[in-house]
């Protein structure tokens, strides 16, 4: 049986792969949520980057030596970067598979065991030591 996919844009799983955000924060967290089968919080987000980004590399080898440019800040720097990398690698795609992927790649999750799941109150107790955590729970809606 093999292993299902899901298709994400390049800004997501180059995000994944460089550790910047060149995309939505949605996008980012979808696919990492996917990779992992895990619902993240925001403060999981580093750790599942890194757990993440060795799989993408292996996935999208064409991708792997991707480097954000160094001093690069602000969103409009970020999205023309993507916007060259898009471009590039549509060119690059089109003589190894069909141009219909586009901008888009399949991806696969993370095979079991590439992903530590971790509390998200333990995790944080973990970065905090010296932080009371104080957990709310939200009773759902009563008739």
């Amino acid at each position: 049986m093999s292993t299902p996919t899901r298709r994400f844009h390049l800004g997501a799983i180059l995000s994944a792969m460089t550790g910047i955000a060149v995309c939505e924060f949605a996008e980012f967290r979808e696919l990492l949520d996917f990779m992992t089968s895990d619902r993240l919080f925001t403060h999981q987000i580093p750790r599942a980057t890194n757990e993440c980004a060795p799989s993408l590399r292996l996935q999208f080898p064409e991708l792997a030596a991707v480097a954000y440019p160094d001093g690069a800040t602000g969103r409009d720097a970020a999205l023309a970067w993507l916007a060259e990398q898009v471009q590039r690698h549509l060119a690059t795609l089109s003589s190894l598979t069909t141009p219909s992927q586009g901008a888009y790649r399949e991806v696969a999750p993370l095979a079991a065991g590439q992903h530590a799941r971790i509390s998200p109150l333990t995790e944080l107790a973990e970065m905090a030591p010296h932080a009371t955590v104080i957990p709310v729970v939200i009773a759902e809606d009563q008739p």
